[in-house]
C-alpha cells in the first residue's frame, strides 16, 4: 500500500500546496460559523446589543422576582432570621434593579460604591449569595427564584467573559438612553 505523501509537511508547505493536499475539504456551516468566528469576532460583536438587552431583561426579571418573594416572606411573619434575610434580599434585588436601569446619576453612584458588580467573578459570587438567601426561604417560590438566580449568575459570567466589549456597548446604550431622556426633558420644558 503506497500512499502519495508530500515530501514537505502540510504546516511547512506554501498555502497553495497545503490546501491541495487536504484529503477532507473544510466546509462551513451555521454551527461552525457561530462557534468559530472567522472575521475577528465581527459576527459576535454585531449581536452584542441584543445580548445586552437580554441580559438586562433577565437581571431585572430575577431581581423583581427576588424582591417579590422577599416581600411575600416578610408578610407571612417568619422568624427573625428569615425576616432579616428578606431585608437583605430586598436590598440586593434593589441594587440589581438600580444597576440595570442605566440612569446616569444612579450608574455613577453604583460604579463608585459597588464596583464589584462590574467584575465577572465577584458578580458571580454576589448572585450566588442572593441565590443562597432565596433558597433559605424554604418555600417553592424561594427555590424557583434561587434556581433562576443561579442560572443568571452563570449566564452573566459567561457573557462578561465571552464578550470583552460588553462594557463598552452597554455604556454606549446607556449614553444613548441618557441623551433621549435629556431631549425629552428639554422638549417638555420648552413647551
Amino acid at each position: 500500500m503506497a500512499y502519495n505523501q508530500p515530501s514537505v509537511p502540510s504546516w511547512l508547505a506554501p498555502e497553495s500546496e497545503s490546501s491541495a493536499n487536504l484529503s477532507v475539504p473544510l466546509q462551513s456551516n451555521d454551527l461552525t460559523d457561530e462557534l468559530i468566528p472567522h472575521d475577528g469576532r465581527k459576527k459576535s460583536q454585531d449581536d452584542l446589543p441584543s445580548i445586552v438587552l437580554a441580559m438586562r431583561f433577565l437581571n431585572m426579571a430575577a431581581s423583581c422576582a427576588l424582591i417579590g418573594v422577599s416581600v411575600f416572606v416578610m408578610m407571612s411573619f417568619p422568624s427573625l432570621s428569615n425576616w432579616i434575610l428578606s431585608i437583605y434580599a430586598i436590598c440586593g434585588g434593589l441594587l440589581i434593579c438600580c444597576l440595570e436601569t442605566q440612569l446616569k446619576f444612579i450608574r455613577t453612584s453604583i460604579a463608585i460604591n459597588f464596583g464589584f458588580l462590574f467584575s465577572p467573578n465577584i458578580r458571580f459570587l454576589y448572585y450566588i449569595l442572593l441565590c443562597m438567601i432565596s433558597w433559605g426561604f424554604e418555600n417553592i417560590a424561594g427555590r424557583a427564584v434561587a434556581l433562576a438566580l443561579g442560572f443568571i449568575a452563570v449566564f452573566n459570567t459567561y457573557i462578561l467573559c465571552r464578550y470583552p466589549g460588553y462594557r463598552e456597548v452597554r455604556e454606549q446604550i446607556a449614553k444613548e438612553e441618557d441623551r433621549r431622556i435629556e431631549e425629552k426633558i428639554n422638549g417638555d420644558v420648552q413647551k
